[in-house]
């Protein structure tokens, strides 16, 4: 039983892992997409989310398990850059926030 529950969290931490890689390169996308002081709070929240990313390697590295190299950013994440680039950030940043609030659910109290 117990290496059922070690295997939930392990993926549990995957799980985490990808969403901060995925969010870092949404913030980075935005930022490249902006000028100024805008690009810095962009890319400050991309370092964020790296650093948030680093803790959940660490918990993994720290139970035995492999991390995962990263992968391409999700489809969403590459068409919010894209609609950022082209149009602004200011028409996507409700579609962040709706994402940012929707993980924030999902993600409640991780475990350690």
């Amino acid at each position: 039983m117990r290496s059922q529950v070690d295997r939930a969290r392990v993926k549990r931490w995957r799980e985490l892992l990808d969403s901060e890689r995925d969010a870092a390169a949404l913030y980075s996308r935005l930022a490249e997409a902006e000028t100024d002081e805008r690009r810095a709070i962009f890319q400050e929240l991309a370092g964020i989310e790296r650093r948030h990313a680093a803790h959940w390697e660490g918990e993994l590295r720290a139970a035995g398990a492999t991390i995962p190299a990263p992968g391409r950013p999700s489809m969403r994440t590459r068409l919010l850059g894209l609609a950022a680039r082209r149009f602004s950030t200011a028409a996507v940043l409700p579609l962040v926030e709706q994402t940012e609030r929707r993980d924030a659910c999902r993600f409640v109290a991780p475990e350690h």
